[in-house]
């Protein structure tokens, strides 16, 4: 008898300390005071359905699930499941910025589940809004359907009135100059409640602010035609009683200087576009000066009358005039790294390096330049790599230039029958009847060779075996002799027989 009884209070015992599960008599309706009433149900999305049991929290927390059970110890499946926290919330008046992490599926809500401000599928949310203080009844749903489960809540307070965003900070590089209109982020907010009245304030180069007549909305659109220098602007709100500032916008005006036309007299006007190959006057930046005639230029630290030469993509167009006493010979070498140059003198193609390159390479011409009045435009662009331009002019004594011929052949398969070799500028002397004749050579330093026959001003040297050949032209007046730039042909023999296997 004594065990029969002690088996039964055992049975009691159990029967009085069990846990029935789901938990019973939970109105899930409820919400926390300052505090998470959290209540969790089986299974995705199934909010209202298939409850299990609480989850309650701090209001700022950070909940992993390891124990696997609810508040009422009712087991998890931690495989899928849906919990729905809610809180009665006091907030102060001021910008609250709410935060959630989640390893899965969550959302927030402070006006009852009704709008959510946060709705991520995993990682870190955050949510700023400006609250007038009371009472808020927050949402926070978290769906759980892989990995570990995970949800974090937090929140920062800046206390009182709130200024508001604005946003369009930019530099404007145009003539005129016509800024894209400010835009507002955010409203001005008062912890009065009251409705916040706009008023648009400028500062130019560092003077005081001053009210923009007829800027009273939540955004502005500065009208076109400012003049170059620094502004700021602000937005200033008001509730009647309390004055408060967004942050500044800043807008800085460049008006390209130069018209893009002018030949420098005593220097050469450098007239700069923005992009590679670009001399249009819609990206026209404006100009400096190279006041020597022979220059080196890296453009690291050219000071642009207008806007800033970006460091790659970018283009020069340099012009200069020169008045030349006495009839001369002049040689002319270029050097160009990072984009291609090309020089013209009185209209006609001079040094042809248009090509881009990306380490620094020569080029040529040998010219006549008569007593009088000449014109050089010298083209520069860069589109990869480190910038450099390099022209140098000097005399070399002789009436006469050898002008310039053109141009270089490649070629894939022999025999090749190159272009005939055309003149692209005259050879010139300052007197007498010019003679020319073509030489051929191996190499680009000779030694060279007469071609029998070739005496005109253009060549055709007919077919060609593989190999690189080299040629120019000779001009000669009297006993004076002048040669022009010098042209090269490569022709290729492709390789293999087309049918034989490696071994």
């Amino acid at each position: 008898p004594f065990i029969v009884l002690f088996w039964i209070l055992v049975g009691v015992g159990f029967q009085s300390w069990a846990q029935p599960c789901p938990e019973e008599g939970v109105n899930e309706s409820l919400y926390g005071e300052d505090a998470w009433n959290g209540y969790i149900y089986d299974g995705l999305n199934s909010f209202g359905s298939n409850f299990l049991g609480t989850k309650n929290e701090a209001t700022e927390f950070n909940e992993t699930f390891a124990t696997g059970l609810t508040d009422g110890n009712c087991p998890l499946t931690l495989t899928t499941f849906s919990v729905r926290f809610k809180n009665r919330q006091t907030f102060a008046c001021g910008l609250h910025t709410f935060t959630i992490t989640s390893n899965n599926i969550a959302r927030l809500s402070i006006d009852g589940g009704n709008t959510f401000l946060i709705n991520i599928t995993s990682g870190t949310g955050t949510a700023s809004v400006h609250l007038t203080g009371g009472i808020y009844e927050l949402v926070l749903e978290y769906v759980h359907n892989t990995g570990s489960p995970q949800i974090s809540f937090d929140f920062d307070l800046d206390v009182g009135d709130y200024e508001g965003q604005v946003s369009g900070d930019q530099v404007i590089c145009n003539n005129p100059a016509d800024p894209v209109a400010f835009t507002s982020l955010s409203p001005a907010r008062f912890c009065s409640g009251n409705p916040a009245s706009y008023q648009w304030e400028v500062s130019y180069n560092g003077g005081a602010y001053t009210n923009i007549v007829g800027a009273t909305g939540a955004a502005y659109d500065p009208p076109a035609g400012l003049a170059a220098g620094n502004y700021l602007y602000r937005r200033r709100a008001t509730d009647g009683v309390t004055t408060i500032t967004s942050n500044d916008i800043s807008v800085i005006v460049e008006i390209p200087e130069g018209d893009q036309t002018s030949f420098g007299t005593t220097s050469w006007l450098a007239y700069a576009y923005e992009g590679a190959d670009n001399y249009t006057s819609g990206s026209y930046l404006g100009y400096f000066e190279e006041g020597a005639l022979s220059f080196t230029e890296d453009f690291d630290a050219v000071a642009i009358n207008g806007c800033d030469l970006p460091t790659e993509g970018f283009s020069v167009r340099f012009k200069r005039q020169e008045v030349i006493a006495t009839c001369g010979g002049y040689d002319i070498t270029m050097e160009v790294q990072g984009g291609g140059a090309r020089l013209f003198i009185d209209g006609a193609l001079v040094i042809d390096g248009y090509t881009s390159v990306s380490t620094p390479t020569s080029y040529s011409a040998n010219i006549l330049l008569t007593a009088g009045l000449h014109q050089y435009i010298l083209e520069y662009y860069n589109d990869t790599g480190d910038n450099h331009l390099e022209i140098n002019f000097s005399t070399t004594g002789v009436t006469g230039g050898g002008g310039v011929i053109g141009a270089d052949q490649v070629a894939c398969g022999a025999p090749f029958d190159p272009v005939v070799f055309t003149n692209i500028k005259d050879a010139e002397f300052c007197s007498g009847t010019i003679s020319y004749q073509w030489q051929t050579a191996a190499s680009a330093s000779g030694p060279w060779t007469d071609i029998s026959g070739a005496e005109s001003v253009t060549y055709d040297p007919g077919p060609l075996g593989a190999g690189t050949y080299y040629y120019r032209r000779a001009a000669t007046v009297g006993v004076t002799t002048v040669h022009s730039n010098v042209v090269r042909v490569d022709v290729l023999e492709p390789a293999g027989d087309q049918v034989s296997y490696v071994p």
